[in-house]
């Protein structure tokens, strides 16, 4: 009986324990982290969940077709079950269960659950359930977030943090007529069909290769990539993130979402003239004018820029790489350029600013999966939308935060991770990348955000 380490399980349902012992069985609809292996025990009929040194009787909650444990595991003999000792510590798990003898009649059965990978897909299919948006136009950031949970190591933390996010989220919408293919043009940016949107893409991709779709969308939406204040192109970053790593039915359904919203809530950037300039990206974050109304939410303020006169003459004049090739050090300049501004900026907006960094990042995410001539396009718009971004928020005037931080990428995350904020965390990730690289002042950037977002 070889058990791993400390881990969660909950929500799973009995159901999928009714089918005869075999030497493998997937257990699918439960939560798992840092979960590898436990063994179920049959006897008499009735199931029992071993759990080390202590364990919970399954059997005695077959009516109420859940259960819930959290027990830390160790390393117990095979000899010890079959030689009927109890497995069980000193008390129960929870109140109302009682212990579990194993007798010389019982049959283990090994159970392969999930790897650390598979936590993620779990994740997804729990909040596929869910909207984009809920109250009003506020964006679902639960898949973006246990994207970066799982790739930092800490599947461990995202039951919990589920747990109390999804609270707050509401159903997804249904579908109410269809998206022709040839027709998507004239609902493009129609948040009234989100529901429609939603179902267009989940069918594209169960019909043809997420690649393929992926490559004929993204060029139809980049125009559009300010979309709720740049949420949608977060969350189609970080779904190519998830499905570069590993391909799944779980991940191609997610990038489904996320583009599906971006259509919905597709909306264009005042037209800008060619990139011509000579200014490296935090020389032209700080000349860009700014949008002087300190209320409305993000729609009202990005109206705002095609009236500045300013406006078009300031985003030209940053410096175009000089061939496709360079664009993801440029891609990767202008995030860190973006994470330092925080240091500047941040106490004022210290939500929405955050998205200056976030967006252009989640665009360098998707340049590996693109074709070499979308890289200047997607390098121009994640400019425009950090640029927008910067200009409505990155209020001037405001105090600066500390420049150094003593902490390390570790403790950082640990500190975000613990802050709870969905804007914190996934800064804080962009931040760490960005000090990995070499920019001096991530850290303090990301230790900022955990102070002043509370």
């Amino acid at each position: 009986l070889c058990l791993s380490e400390t881990f969660e399980l909950s929500e799973l349902s009995m159901s999928h324990l009714e089918a005869a012992p075999r030497p493998s069985l997937d257990l699918h609809g439960g939560r798992f982290a840092k979960l590898r292996r436990s063994v179920l025990a049959f006897a008499g009929g009735d199931w029992a969940c071993f759990t080390g040194p202590r364990s919970e009787p399954l059997a005695a909650r077959l009516d109420r077709d859940m259960c819930s444990a959290r027990p830390r595991t160790r390393h117990a003999s095979p000899s010890r079950a079959r030689r009927g000792r109890s497995l069980v510590g000193e008390r129960p798990l929870s109140a109302g269960c009682g212990l579990v003898e194993v007798d010389d009649a019982i049959r283990l059965m090994s159970v392969t659950l999930p790897e650390r990978d598979d936590v993620l897909d779990e994740a997804y299919e729990r909040l596929f359930r869910y909207g984009p948006e809920f109250d009003g136009w506020l964006s679902n950031h639960g898949p973006m977030v246990v994207e970066v949970l799982e790739r930092n190591h800490r599947p461990d933390a995202i039951s919990a943090w589920l747990d109390r996010y999804t609270r707050r989220l509401e159903p997804a919408p249904s579908p109410r007529w269809t998206i022709e293919r040839d027709g998507w043009r004239e609902v493009l940016g129609d948040s009234i069909r989100l529901g429609d949107w939603l179902t267009l893409f989940e069918t594209e991709l169960q019909e043809r290769p997420w690649r393929d779709v992926l490559l004929e969308w993204w060029p139809r939406l980049l125009p559009g990539a300010i979309a709720a204040a740049t949420h949608a192109l977060i969350r189609t970053g970080h779904a190519l993130r998830a499905l570069e790593n590993k391909e799944t039915e779980s991940r191609v359904r997610e990038l489904g979402m996320a583009l599906g919203y971006w259509a919905a809530r597709f909306q264009p950037l005042p037209a800008a003239r060619q990139l011509s300039g000579q200014l490296a990206p935090w020389e032209a974050l700080a000349r860009l004018p700014r949008i002087e109304a300190s209320h409305g939410g993000a729609r009202t303020r990005l109206s705002q820029l095609a009236d500045m006169a300013p406006w078009p003459d300031a985003l030209a004049a940053l410096c175009p790489p000089a061939d496709p090739e360079q664009v993801p050090a440029e891609l990767d300049a202008l995030v860190e350029a973006t994470v330092a501004q925080y240091l500047e900026y941040g106490r004022a907006e210290p939500v929405m600013l955050v998205h200056a960094a976030t967006a252009p990042a989640a665009a360098a995410a998707a340049l590996p999966l693109l074709p070499v001539d979308l890289w200047r396009l997607t390098w121009e718009t994640a400019w425009s939308a950090s640029a927008a971004m910067t200009a409505c928020y990155a209020v001037l005037g405001t105090d600066a935060g500390e420049r150094i931080s003593s902490l390390t990428p570790d403790e950082v995350f640990s500190r975000a991770v613990e802050n709870g904020d969905e804007h914190v965390i996934k800064f804080t990730d962009v931040a760490i990348l960005a000090h990995n690289r070499g920019c001096v002042a991530a850290l303090s950037a990301a230790s900022h955000a955990v102070s002043l977002v509370v």
